[in-house]
């Protein structure tokens, strides 16, 4: 990972992995 990030795209990032994260762990994601 770069020392520099935007904050919008460390958002982006997070949200798209989460969702995908989620989409494949639905149990996991009523958790979070």
């Amino acid at each position: 990972m770069h020392e520099r990030h935007n904050v919008f795209c460390d958002e982006l990032m997070t949200a798209s992995v989460w969702v995908c994260y989620a989409s494949r762990n639905p149990v996991l994601s009523i958790n979070l």
